[in-house]
């Protein structure tokens, strides 16, 4: 959609509303829990607490790797007891004999805040650069018998002060776009030179579920796969994007174990920050994610996933469009040889991975592994399996203290450099391509649609939570570092530390978060501390990021 203007009336009235609704005094315990069914979205709070749930064995196991999921879904994730840290707060369970209704997404005000230079990862919709950032999000969704419709917009105004930018070597526009790969990637380091404002349909799917099988519409964000702070191939870091969508409403039994597919076809959109070279302007986007339960391995998941960009038809998607995802990887498009790939071959991406629950011991543990652009043949994959690719492996690890809490450790490990393969063949970096095909990578809107950290990079998190009835803390440790591949190589030293220091660009951020309920509101604050070592490769840089959430119930 376009973007705002500069002074936009709806806004101001979305703001005053907020502002004027009374507060309510009573204590959260004696209100009826909040229907909560329709606001799992991913990343969301609700998200993260149903994963806990299923991790203490609160509620039934289900697979966690395609996502979002629809009301029905969330009705088979609801904890199974009134134990729960949470149970006087929100529920999740259907109510009975309930064929139709409606309920209202509570509206969330966002206000978040940077010092020194753009950050922010996994917020979907919202970029928060340099300065004062601003965000609103409400809706409403309603349901009938296998029909569902979740209308929840939002929209976000960003200060985006300036900020030292790195030399792209361009003019214009083109001065704000990724310092490392201009021509390759849709990755703004900066959004222009003045405010940035959008509106967005956000979180919104039209669904049909009826004799094991869904289809509809949506702009919802997607992730498949287990990670939580660096999903490979799709997560809540890029704004979701038009798109149709089928697969199964559950898990289908085949036998040998339990199947759960979805398939979507969309079209993704560029920013205004893009060396395009002759590119369409719109991108198609194709995909299917596949996660498999074998049967007597209970917990067990296993899936695979594949992702396509190419050129966006003056006429629209045709049939060999639609059937895009099941070509075999071997054809000359789908390639990446020595010399790269074909002038006008497709950006593809493709995953594996896995994630094994076991809730008598309170444990989960999980990988992905992401390959962008296929291999030549079997021979190169099983060779150099490392190839233009990337990894994350992660746990979650939860407890329950005595005084009734529940407690939980998350780390996880991602490394996405580039391999020593490099210095024999060419090797793209994740998410990047370089054709002038579609030369806007794997991104939607001038963001990555998997983990920044993994655009040629690595990291490590580390997070701990504490749940109980008023609310949620977080502690958390963020390290990132980008490629030493992608520091200046002039001297021929590409990546290798100097007397002067090292050559790595890398971020250390310190964070703490709390949620409180109080009455009829849902207070978050949080604040993040970054040290930003050798930040593009001439100075450190430090950045403080308060934040506050407020959400209010109807």
């Amino acid at each position: 959609m376009k973007p705002l203007g500069t002074q936009t009336v709806a806004w101001f009235v979305v703001w005053v509303a907020t502002q004027i609704t009374p507060v309510a005094h009573l204590p959260a315990q004696e209100r009826d829990p909040i229907d909560a069914r329709s606001e799992v979205f991913v990343n969301s709070e609700s998200d993260h607490y149903l994963r806990l749930m299923q991790l203490t064995g609160q509620s039934s196991w289900y697979p966690w790797s395609i996502r979002s999921f629809s009301r029905k879904q969330v009705e088979g994730l609801a904890p199974t007891n009134g134990s729960h840290p949470w149970a006087g707060r929100v529920r999740f369970e259907a109510i009975e004999g309930q064929k139709m209704g409606w309920a209202a997404i509570r509206p969330t005000r966002s206000v978040i805040f940077n010092s020194t230079f753009p950050y922010g990862t996994n917020d979907g919709v919202i970029w928060a650069g340099k300065g004062l950032t601003n965000a609103f999000q409400a809706g409403v969704a309603a349901w009938w018998g296998p029909v569902s419709l979740t209308v929840s917009p939002i929209a976000f105004h960003s200060q985006n002060d300036s900020f030292d930018l790195r030399d792209t070597g361009l003019s214009g526009s083109l001065k704000f776009a990724d310092p490392r790969n201009p021509k390759h990637i849709d990755n703004p380091q900066r959004f222009g030179d003045g405010d940035y404002e959008r509106v967005d349909l956000g979180e919104s799917t039209l669904r049909i579920e009826m004799s094991g099988v869904t289809l509809g519409a949506s702009t919802a964000t997607q992730q498949w796969g287990p990670a939580v702070q660096f999903p490979l191939l799709m997560g809540p870091n890029a704004p979701g994007f038009y798109h149709v969508f089928l697969g199964s409403a559950n898990p289908l039994p085949i036998g040998f174990g339990r199947l759960h597919a979805r398939a979507i076809w969309g079209r993704l959109e560029e920013s205004d920050y893009t060396l395009r070279s002759g590119a369409a302007k719109s991108r198609y986007g194709t995909g299917f994610v596949l996660s498999f339960r074998p049967r007597g391995a209970t917990g067990l998941e296993l899936g695979v996933s594949r992702f396509f960009h190419t050129l966006w038809r003056e006429s629209g998607p045709n049939s060999e469009d639609l059937m895009r995802i099941f070509e075999p990887p071997g054809s000359a498009r789908n390639t990446f040889g020595d010399r790269g790939p074909p002038e006008g071959a497709e950006n593809q991406l493709a995953s594996i991975f896995g994630r094994w629950t076991l809730q008598a011991s309170k444990l989960e543990i999980y990988f992905e592994y992401v390959r962008d652009d296929f291999a030549d043949n079997v021979a190169d994959l099983m060779g150099e399996p490392e190839h233009a690719a990337g990894y994350v492996l992660g746990f979650q690890k939860a407890w329950r203290p005595v005084d009734g809490r529940v407690m939980r450790l998350t780390a996880e490990i991602l490394n996405a450099r580039r391999s020593q393969i490099r210095e024999l063949r060419h090797q793209n970096d994740l998410y990047w391509h370089s054709t002038s095909t579609v030369g806007q990578g794997h991104t939607n809107r001038g963001q990555i649609l998997g983990s920044p950290a993994a655009y040629a990079g690595s990291g490590l998190w580390l997070a701990l939570d504490s749940y109980s009835s008023w609310g949620r803390w977080r502690a958390s440790l963020l390290r990132e570092a980008r490629d030493e591949g992608l520091s200046p190589c002039t001297t021929g030293a590409c990546g290798i530390s100097t007397p002067d220091g090292p050559s790595q660009d890398m971020m250390y951020s310190l964070g703490g978060e709390a949620l409180w309920f109080r009455g009829r509101w849902e207070w978050t604050a949080g604040l993040t501390v970054t040290w930003n070592l050798n930040r593009n490769f001439e100075s450190d840089q430090w950045n403080l990021r308060p934040t506050l959430l407020v959400r209010m119930q109807l």
